[in-house]
C-alpha cells in the first residue's frame, strides 16, 4: 500500500478522531482548573472510576435532584473512598442541569 493511500485510509480518520476526543470529554464532563483541587479530582473520578461499569454520560444530562438519587448507589457500587465520594458529588452538583431547565449550571 502506498503512503498516500495509507494516509487517506488511516491517518486522516485517526487525526479527526483525536481532534474530537478532547471536545467529547469536555462535553461529557466540563473541565475545571487543576488549582480547584476538589472539583478537578471529582472530574477525574467521574471520568475514570464511573466509567469502569458504564459509559460516561454528560453530567448536565441530570438535575441536582436526579444526581442526589443516583449518587448513593453509584458511590457504594464503585467503592469510592469518602474523599472521592465528596469530590465527585461536588463535581456533578456543580455542573448538573438546572432544575426544570436545559443546559448546565456553570459558575465560572
Amino acid at each position: 500500500m502506498n503512503l498516500k493511500r495509507f494516509w487517506i485510509l488511516w491517518g486522516a480518520p485517526a487525526l479527526l478522531l483525536a481532534s474530537c476526543a478532547s471536545w467529547s470529554l469536555d462535553y461529557i464532563a466540563p473541565p475545571v482548573a487543576k488549582e480547584d483541587t476538589a472539583l478537578w479530582r471529582g472530574r477525574r473520578v467521574y471520568l475514570i472510576d464511573c466509567t469502569r461499569c458504564h459509559s460516561a454520560e454528560p453530567v448536565s444530562d441530570y438535575t441536582r435532584a436526579e444526581w442526589r438519587d443516583i449518587m448513593p448507589e453509584m458511590i457504594k457500587d464503585s467503592r469510592l473512598t469518602d474523599e472521592e465520594a465528596r469530590a465527585v458529588t461536588a463535581y456533578v452538583m456543580r455542573f448538573a442541569r438546572a432544575e426544570g431547565g436545559g443546559g448546565a449550571v456553570v459558575k465560572n
